[in-house]
C-alpha cells in the first residue's frame, strides 16, 4: 500500500510541475536563485525544463499507483 501512497505523491507532485512552471521560476528569480550570467538558458528553457520533470514524475507515479494497486 505504501507504494500506491508514493506513487500519489509522486503524480501531485507532477502535476504541480506541469500545471505551476511559470510561477516556480517567478518565484526562483524572484528569490534570487536563478544565475542571470548564463545568457543562453532563458526563462523558456527553464519552464520547458520543469514541466517535463513534471511530467516524468507524474508517469512514474501514475505507473507507482498502477502497479500497487493490481498488486
Amino acid at each position: 500500500m505504501w507504494i500506491v501512497a508514493l506513487g500519489v505523491v509522486a503524480l501531485a507532485l507532477g502535476l504541480a510541475g506541469l500545471l505551476l512552471a511559470p510561477a516556480m521560476i517567478e518565484a526562483r528569480r524572484d528569490a534570487g536563485m536563478l544565475r542571470d550570467s548564463s545568457p543562453e538558458i532563458t526563462d523558456e528553457d527553464r519552464i520547458l525544463a520543469t514541466r517535463g520533470m513534471g511530467a516524468l514524475f507524474a508517469v512514474i507515479g501514475a505507473l507507482l499507483i498502477g502497479y500497487g494497486l493490481a498488486g
